[in-house]
């Protein structure tokens, strides 16, 4: 292996990015997934976390950083931003 090589980490966190990952997990697996530029695979895994916990606003925060990192259209993500700062108004970040 070779330092810098990204083809290791990336096929762990595609093959996790498939299983049945524990709630817990799945932000740590969208990080890993947007750090080897996984960008769709770690927002299929946000998704699951917001239909997991639809309360739960740093999983629709990570909807949409994703899908930006993916190229989406900023129409396209306007509708998750205006839930996740209705979930989470108090949250600047958000904002």
């Amino acid at each position: 292996m070779v330092v810098g090589d990204k083809a290791i980490p990336q096929t762990a966190f595609c093959h996790l990015a498939k299983e049945d990952v524990p709630f817990p997990l799945l932000s740590t697996l969208a990080m890993g997934l947007g750090r080897v530029q996984e960008y769709e695979r770690a927002l299929r895994v946000c998704k699951r976390a917001m239909v997991l916990a639809p309360d739960f606003p740093e999983a629709k925060y990570g909807v949409v950083y994703y899908m930006a990192k993916a190229g989406y259209a900023a129409e396209d993500i306007f509708s998750v931003i205006h839930e996740m700062v209705e979930l989470a108004p108090h949250i600047f970040h958000y904002r």
